[in-house]
């Protein structure tokens, strides 16, 4: 990866499904849900799902302009990836899940359908996936089609797990989910730092000499 940015199709679907994280994320999916039909749990899942997407593909699309306004540049934006992808790596290391689980499952979680926040924000695109795909689609990343790409098909993997969470929970147990967490964690934190030295090496070069 050049700058933290992947260079295939593959890389760029694992890093992202990686940061949406959607074994991490069916506790509080399920939580929030609990109380609705499984017919209609499921309709509001894949509901919150295409929001967060679609939130996500806006991004990728106007992300160029963001760069050009502010003046960022993409060792700059890279670096900053790295450092969110690394606390959100050691987290699920050290305390797994996304951390919402406790906020929103206790005795007096709101009992109306959730709508946009906080399922689609910032569960399933939260502020580390934005600015991965705002990174990787601006101007100057050479794949970034090849990003959209992998972002689209790691959107759409990410819905089908939240869709069967119930089934998944049942099936490997809170137990083996959590494991699962931590191994993804520790994944991550690795490209993370890859992602940091990249940026340095990236913002390095810019620089007049």
């Amino acid at each position: 990866m050049q700058g933290g940015m992947p260079e295939s199709f593959l890389s760029a679907f694992f890093l992202l499904l990686l940061v949406l994280d959607p074994l991490g994320n069916t506790v509080p999916f399920l939580s929030l849900t609990k109380h609705l039909t499984p017919a209609r749990r499921r309709a509001v899942i894949l509901r919150e799902c295409a929001i967060g997407t679609l939130v996500l593909v806006l991004f990728a699309f106007l992300g160029k302009y963001f760069l050009a306004y502010t003046g960022v540049k993409p060792g700059t934006l890279g670096l900053t990836g790295g450092v969110m992808l690394f606390l959100i790596g050691m987290k699920m290391l050290f305390k797994g899940g996304s951390g919402m689980e406790d906020d929103e499952a206790g005795p007096g979680a709101p009992q109306h359908e959730p709508f946009l926040v906080p399922l689609a924000l910032p569960l399933f695109a939260g502020p580390s996936s934005i600015a991965l795909t705002v990174l990787n689609m601006a101007p100057e990343a050479a794949a970034r089609w090849t990003w959209f790409a992998g972002m689209l098909a790691a959107c759409a993997v990410s819905t089908v797990v939240l869709l069967f969470s119930s089934t998944l929970l049942r099936r490997l147990g809170e137990a083996g989910m959590r494991a699962m967490e931590r191994l993804m964690g520790l994944v991550l934190t690795v490209i993370a730092v890859q992602m940091v030295l990249d940026g340095f090496r990236l913002y390095w070069s810019t620089l007049p000499r």
